[in-house]
């Protein structure tokens, strides 16, 4: 059996989509029997300076040095990108030495490519296979940000095409960035689908919670962007209730586009909507026990058309009624229009209609809830998704 040595860009306690997937992917794996060991990037600090974790019984190499750029979204400066390539070399002999001592036979990196193109010298270097987890198109917030982060971009882009290039195996996480890979030259027998899922321990831990009779506690829970449309949402919230109406809205997380939103909340005057800030991981359950029906107003973007985000899953495995604007990547984690409520992206006025029909009850919002657990139970925990990894390894 292959020993897989996981090569993230960033990683827990640092919260977003992106590292919950890696965290359930590795709990997956090694449930299914799959001996795993992972590493993070320079830029990510760990859970305390030791240059080596021990996660639920996993060993985690740990990169980071004080003083060093840590995590950041497309909008980091020049200067910062530039110590990140400084650094890339000693990134490199890093993964390696980790390779060689946990004796790897596979290194599998995760979206950026920083982590690709480490993985890939690493693993030519030891004769091991190379395995290219590609999960965004990250060059699309960049594009918004002037013309220097339209130029960074199309560097991001070539990039993250010879990382998939170079792959023995490449994962994409939804059919849509499948098709993405596919259309930069990959062949499509070379390209494995592995969803995003939610961790099993999670799974049991929704099964305290209820599916809502009716939703009267309306939520966002998530990262902060702008695409995610969340002024739309407190427009149409605002529009949909008249003051004195036993309805609320609550911000969970935070992000790029905070102050922005708390800029619109101000501006509404309205005391039921709230930003309640960011969480840790052991207040999930706490955070889902104050919403009834989560809505996630992505605009429509080519991001949210081809990327898949995390959250709706795990708000449908709390037992929440969840309702998603209809973009591609929404339709598709969902899993169906039976799990969810939908309306038209970028229309204040549909969703306000919406959102008052499911408050009179027009929806029935404990069979909807109910039936997106049921999915996300059967299809989308780890330990299930992680057979297409296991799958996948067998192969190479």
């Amino acid at each position: 059996m292959h020993k897989v040595l996981h090569v993230f860009y960033e990683f827990l306690p640092h919260i977003n989509g992106s590292c919950v997937r890696s965290a359930g992917l590795l709990g997956g794996q090694r449930a299914r029997g799959i001996p795993v060991a992972a590493i993070s990037s320079p830029f990510q600090p760990g859970f305390g300076p030791s240059a080596v974790e021990d996660y639920n019984g996993i060993t985690l190499y740990r990169c980071y040095r004080p003083g060093a750029p840590t995590v950041k979204d497309a909008g980091s400066s020049l200067m910062d990108r530039i110590r990140k390539v400084v650094l890339f070399p000693r990134f490199v002999l890093r993964v390696r030495r980790a390779a060689q001592r946990e004796r790897a036979t596979v290194l599998h990196a995760h979206s950026t490519f920083y982590c690709g193109c480490a993985a890939y010298l690493v693993a030519r270097s030891l004769g091991i296979s190379y395995v290219y987890e590609f999960r965004s198109i990250w060059e699309e917030r960049a594009r918004a940000l002037g013309l220097l982060y339209r130029l960074q971009a199309h560097v991001s882009v070539w990039l993250e095409t010879l990382s998939l290039r170079l792959a023995d195996r490449v994962v994409a996480i939804n059919e849509g960035l499948k098709a993405e890979i596919v259309s930069r030259g990959i062949p499509a027998e070379r390209v494995t689908v592995a969803p995003n899922a939610v961790d099993d321990d999670v799974i049991e831990t929704g099964s305290h919670l209820s599916p809502p009779h009716r939703a009267t506690r309306f939520g966002y829970v998530g990262t902060f962007y702008a695409n995610e449309g969340l002024d739309l949402l407190v427009e149409a919230f605002h529009r949909a209730f008249a003051p004195g109406v036993d309805a609320s809205l609550v911000f969970h997380g935070s992000g790029p586009f905070e102050s922005q939103l708390r800029q619109v909340i101000e501006q509404t005057g309205d005391s039921r909507i709230r930003v309640c800030g960011p969480f840790t991981r052991p207040e999930v359950e706490s955070v889902y026990r104050t919403i009834d029906c989560v809505v996630l107003p992505r605009r429509a973007t080519r991001l949210n058309e081809v990327v898949t985000p995390l959250k709706p899953l795990e708000a449908m495995a709390f037992s929440r009624l969840v309702g998603v604007s209809e973009v591609g990547g929404l339709l598709e984690v969902v899993g169906g229009r039976e799990h969810a409520w939908t309306f038209p992206p970028d229309d204040v006025g549909a969703l306000s209609t919406r959102l008052r029909a499911v408050y009179d009850g027009q929806i029935d919002a404990a069979s909807v809830a109910a039936a997106g657990r049921t999915f996300v139970v059967r299809h989308r925990g780890w330990k299930a998704v992680a057979a297409a990894y296991s799958a996948l390894y067998s192969g190479l």
